[in-house]
């Protein structure tokens, strides 16, 4: 495998350009509006951006819940 650099989100993307959501895996084929994404700092690298459907989107925006320390955690684990 080759470097690929600033094809972060390859893996999650389908052929036709729609998104799998980077935590639970839904599509968010045909309604591209249904993705919020969330920005991420990996380690000496630019940032990127988190894909998420919009159901785990609305849970990431309690900072209070277990979901948002999940995601943290991942983000920290990237």
């Amino acid at each position: 495998m080759g470097s690929n650099m600033g094809s972060s989100n390859k893996k999650y993307q389908n052929k036709d350009g729609s998104f799998f959501c980077q935590i639970c895996g839904k599509s968010n084929q045909g309604k591209p509006n249904m993705m919020g994404s969330v920005p991420y700092y990996p380690a000496n690298k630019n940032m990127k951006w988190l894909k998420l459907c919009d159901q785990c989107f609305r849970e990431y925006q309690n900072p209070k819940s277990k979901f948002y320390q999940k995601v943290q955690l991942l983000i920290g684990s990237l």
